[in-house]
């Protein structure tokens, strides 16, 4: 019996034990956005649907992430609401449930896309390819206002 074993045995496990860390992630990463600090996780206030489209100059950006942040002053129950950017460039966002909405007011948008890239024979996220000011809510200047009901979005266009 031969002691050695090839290449492709040992990026097996090690695929699926990065699969099995970045699904982890993940899902702590969702918790904390959905409740980590900010109210009640059992008093959900009122939602309305919110629907949009992101571009980057033509571009529009599949696979981005965007994250409304309340602005500062928010009632702090109101909760983040976030969304992936299909391939037409839409998005709707999610607070409670998948698609369900935002909360009424006002948020600071931040929106961050992260390629697959392959390392070591994984794919993982590699580093965000979108201007470093729309990752963060301090220095993001993307601004929407939800109101009650159906809420379809001015395209938000970074530059």
């Amino acid at each position: 019996m031969s002691m050695s074993r090839s290449r492709a045995d040992d990026r097996q496990p090690r695929s699926k034990l990065a699969a099995r860390f970045r699904l982890g992630l993940s899902l702590l990463a969702l918790g904390c956005l959905t409740g980590c600090g900010q109210g009640s996780s059992l008093e959900r206030l009122p939602v309305h649907p919110v629907n949009g489209v992101v571009k980057f100059g033509n571009e529009k950006l599949d696979g981005a992430f965007v994250v409304f942040h309340p602005a500062p002053g928010s009632d702090p129950r109101v909760l983040p609401a976030r969304g992936s950017v299909g391939t037409d460039g839409s998005f709707t966002v999610t607070t409670y449930e998948s698609s369900d909405g935002a909360v009424e007011g006002e948020y600071i948008v931040t929106v961050v896309r992260t390629p697959l890239v392959e390392r070591d024979g994984d794919q993982i996220a590699g580093p965000n390819v979108l201007p470093e000011k729309y990752s963060k809510a301090e220095s993001s200047d993307l601004k929407v206002r939800v109101q009650a009901g159906p809420n379809q979005l001015e395209p938000l266009t970074l530059r």
